[in-house]
């Protein structure tokens, strides 16, 4: 029972993270390119550094152009703003589990999250 509570968990965030990537997926290509812009080095141009973790190059929000700026931050407000429900909603089901009395309350509720 446990495991499937955590493997719908796990499923349901996977859902959450490439729903997220999908949204970001446009202003990836146009950071892309406002980044390489110019050509030469990037931390040249920018106040860049690299992640010691991913190796990833990171710039400042304010190296951003203020176009660039504002389309991150509406797209930010609309992943907040159409997935922290589905975020909350599984937090809820997980807790639900969590504090069913019997098996058999959890696997209603364990239903009910793969109805949903």
């Amino acid at each position: 029972m446990w495991l499937s509570a955590a493997a719908w968990s796990q499923f349901v965030e996977k859902r959450l993270e490439a729903t997220q990537n999908d949204m970001h997926k446009d202003l990836q290509a146009k950071l892309a390119e406002f980044m390489s812009k110019g050509g030469g080095d990037l931390s040249e141009k920018f106040n860049a550094y690299e992640d010691d973790e991913t190796g990833a190059l990171t710039i400042d929000f304010e190296e951003l152009s203020p176009e660039l700026q504002q389309e991150l931050q509406l797209v930010q407000a609309r992943a907040t703003e159409e997935l922290g429900p589905l975020a909350l909603e599984r937090a809820i089901h997980m807790q639900r589990i969590v504090q069913a009395r019997t098996y058999d309350e959890r696997l209603i509720i364990l239903r009910e999250c793969v109805d949903s």
